[in-house]
């Protein structure tokens, strides 16, 4: 995959790092007849006469082009010393932590981390004063030819690992797979810390790859519906003796429709995964208890999980499965970990575990690089990831330029940032030609500008790879004048939170969401009736989900403007047996005055509307349920809208 990314953008050898797009400076007022009398269709030909047939593609910078930086060279080796080396190729440095204070105040540096496994125990944080200039920008990379390894897991080894041989567990286990499951005593290695279940939970990797909790159903088996039987909503809402709206600590209880969980044996941390209430939504959700006479299951919390106080009902056939259950260890990349007692139970991927594997286990909430406030830098070819929290985090900074880097296994946020490459504020940074995959909450997200005053910032996300198996949302943007174009997005969704003059430009998006309902391969939540002037085009979607649309402008979005997509269905029409109107290349909700010009739809329904503005004001709709919403989406137009 880096391969041919490093094949279809060749990189510029330049003497200064200057990143440039042919964006608009600023957003004049647009002047058009009022909505009624054909307002919508000036707008929109007026926008599209702003902009280029195509935003300029930022290309690698080849490092080697910086003689300015040569002069201040560190290397870092995994067999360096940072007590002991001066960061000479002869005497490396051991940690990127340290060769970052050595090119502090240096005016631009390049730090070449060599071919090996870096754990992280710490963020490394680049600040203002490591900023390199346009002639000397700061260069963190892999030694050519060699990949530096970054993460924050710890290693097991794979002669830890043995047979079961524990005649309770071995009985617990399914006759047919006993001998192909595997132990390690964790305490025994010194690992006693083990994470939690669920988003930013503890991961597994073999050879990078994220294993799989034992789960039931398996993947690929029809999930379990919810129950129609709700003994107690949960998440009651009271007013108190001082007037002041509070939530009891009275959990969920609903029926058990798939009596086979009753024959496990019972453990303190059986989960479930999926939607006990909204059809967009999907959690890790803790399980209290099971009642074997009520034929029943107890939240352990009053919350549907993640701390939402939202009481449980069943809408549009909502399902779940069981995750962390021992017994349902039953196929080839599955695992399971006994906190109690500390052991890790392994079914290997390919059967059997071989010497060469790399088994990682990540539990250590922890960012791996952070950037605040630091301009002209340049991050290259990193092997990143297999963490609990973002791989990259971009803030507030200028020119800083992430490229052909690979990012795998990260999970959701940690203090700051819920992405894997995570860029917000400042002006002129993004990513480009790297790939990212299995992540478990977004792979990039772009954002940054001033909406209000309509100033752009003009981050960027371009000809990148996002490859996930389940997971929305791939890649997400926000704020004003920001680009995401030319990537490759696999089996998730592209998404937008308030944006404006976005611009979404000749995109392949394949295989959409496929865990959710009510969601577009282009997702677009609004962010309020200020949301404006986004231009969605160019942009190839195919083999969409059932349930789902190829672009979908959703609550109070408005002023949106799709044309040249090509959109390809799934010979669907929204016969309501999935999602009641899924399956549509379009879909407008809850919003207005949205331009759709010169679009392709193939083997798919058309258009789908529902619902106008109106229904966020009336004071017993959404607006009860997200109160301010109205205020922030009307009271802050800008002129220009």
């Amino acid at each position: 995959m880096k391969n041919i990314l490093d094949r279809r953008l060749r990189s510029v050898k330049t003497d200064k790092f200057r990143i440039e797009l042919n964006m608009p400076k600023d957003y004049p007022a647009i002047k058009a007849r009022p909505t009624e009398e054909g307002g919508v269709r000036d707008r929109f030909f007026a926008a599209k006469a702003e902009l280029p047939d195509e935003i300029t593609v930022v290309r690698p910078f080849d490092p080697s082009g910086f003689k300015y930086s040569d002069k201040n060279i560190f290397h870092v080796s995994p067999s360096g010393c940072d007590e002991c080396g001066n960061g000479s190729k002869e005497s490396p440095l051991a940690t990127l932590h340290c060769a970052l204070q050595h090119a502090r105040g240096l005016g631009g540096a390049k730090i070449i981390l060599h071919g090996g496994d870096y754990n992280f125990e710490s963020t490394a944080v680049l600040t203002e004063d490591m900023s390199g200039t346009e002639e000397s920008p700061l260069i963190i990379m892999s030694e050519d030819g060699e990949t530096a390894r970054i993460s924050a897991s710890v290693r097991i080894p794979v002669s830890a690992f043995a047979p079961v041989t524990d005649q309770k567990a071995l009985a617990r286990l399914k006759p047919e797979v006993r001998d192909h499951v595997y132990v390690a005593d964790l305490r025994a290695l010194g690992i006693t810390e083990y994470g939690k279940i669920g988003y930013g939970g503890a991961t597994l990797y073999c050879n990078d790859i994220p294993l799989t909790l034992a789960r039931y159903p398996n993947e690929g088996e029809p999930r379990i519906p919810m129950s129609e039987n709700i003994y107690e909503a949960g998440a009651h809402e009271y007013v108190n003796s001082d007037n002041n709206t509070e939530c009891d600590d009275t959990p969920w209880e609903m029926g058990i429709t798939d009596p086979h969980c009753l024959d496990w044996e019972w453990n303190e941390d059986v989960w479930i995964y999926g939607a006990l209430t909204y059809e967009w939504t999907r959690r890790f959700i803790p399980i209290g208890k099971f009642d074997r006479e009520r034929m029943s299951m107890r939240g352990r919390y009053a919350f549907n999980g993640d701390g939402k106080n939202e009481p449980i009902c069943n809408r549009y056939g909502n399902d779940y499965y069981f995750v962390n259950i021992f017994e349902e260890l039953d196929l080839p990349g599955e695992w399971f970990l006994d906190r109690e007692n500390g052991l890790l139970y392994l079914y290997p991927p390919m059967d059997k575990l071989n010497p060469d594997d790399i088994i990682s286990f990540a539990t250590k909430e922890l960012n791996l690089i952070e950037c605040h406030g630091i301009s002209n830098v340049i991050i290259d070819r990193l092997d990143a990831g297999r963490c609990i929290g973002s791989a990259i985090i971009v803030r507030d900074s200028y020119q800083v330029l992430i490229q052909r880097c690979h990012i795998i296994g990260t999970c959701d946020p940690v203090c700051i940032g819920d992405s894997a490459v995570d860029i917000a504020g400042g002006s002129l940074c993004g990513a480009i030609a790297t790939t990212v995959e299995h992540f478990t909450n977004r792979a990039m997200s772009v954002e940054g500008g001033d909406r209000v005053n309509l100033i752009p910032s003009n981050n960027f996300i371009q000809n990148c790879f996002i490859i996930n198996p389940h997971m929305r949302f791939g890649l997400s943007s926000s704020g004003c004048g920001n680009v995401v174009s030319h990537n490759y997005v696999h089996n998730t969704t592209t998404g937008d939170g308030g944006h404006n003059e976005g611009i979404f430009e000749y995109n392949i998006v394949e295989g959409g969401d496929t865990e959710t309902h009510d969601t577009g391969m282009m997702y677009v939540a609004g962010g309020g009736c200020s949301s404006c002037g986004n231009h969605f085009r160019y942009n190839y979607f195919f083999d969409f989900a059932e349930g789902d649309y190829g672009i979908y402008f959703d609550d109070l979005s408005r002023g949106m403007y799709a044309y040249g997509n090509i959109v390809v269905g799934n010979g669907t029409t929204g016969d309501g047996t999935t999602w009641h109107s899924g399956g549509r290349s379009y879909n407008a909700h809850n919003g207005g005055e949205h331009c759709f010009y010169n679009n392709i739809s193939i083997d798919a329904g058309y258009f789908a509307f529902g619902g106008d503005i109106s229904y966020w004001l009336d004071d017993g709709g959404w607006n009860s349920l997200y109160p301010g919403i109205r205020e922030a989406s009307l009271d802050k137009r800008t002129e220009r809208y």
